[in-house]
């Protein structure tokens, strides 16, 4: 594909492979997620589509969902984003469990817990692009993370 072809007409073909690599990228995430916490982690296949930037809030559960935004620019052959979104809550249990605490312990987030969920940011961020590595020969690195606590359609109008 050219650099200047019209991204909102992807072929089949050009989706599939965005899938798998985000498939492959996503499993390498959920299994140094599973090392990092211990714990045996379930995910999805990966969705691939295309939409419109005003409609991506309904995607994560909508405009006023709180979530925990984990924010890294990629540097390299194809600059990029990675941001992750998890509910308030769930990042909540994340940081218990990755801390040893016992569940429901955290209700509010500290220093601590965001630097936690930034370095698990980083270390998902970090298996994705080895992932997109192995498919594209293409190098590239994340910034450091930076982390926001706010409705999901706050952080990605500041995003996007």
């Amino acid at each position: 594909m050219a650099v200047d072809d019209d991204l909102t007409q992807l072929s089949e073909m050009q989706l599939d492979v965005l899938q798998e690599i985000g498939n492959v990228g996503a499993g390498n995430s959920a299994t140094a997620l599973s090392r990092l916490i211990q714990r045996r982690i379930e995910m999805n296949v990966p969705h691939v589509a295309l939409v419109k930037i005003e409609d991506v809030p309904e995607y994560v559960g909508g405009p006023e969902l709180v979530v925990v935004g984990i924010f890294l620019r990629v540097y390299g052959k194809a600059p990029s984003n990675i941001l992750f979104l998890i509910p308030r809550e769930s990042a909540f249990a994340l940081v218990d469990t990755l801390l040893g605490r016992e569940r429901g312990a955290t209700t509010e987030l500290d220093a601590m817990d965001e630097s936690a969920l930034m370095e698990i940011g980083n270390i998902l961020a970090g298996s994705y692009l080895n992932a997109f590595y192995t498919f594209t020969g293409m190098s590239m690195l994340p910034s450091t993370p930076a982390l926001a606590v706010d409705m999901a359609g706050a952080i990605l109008n500041v995003v996007l």
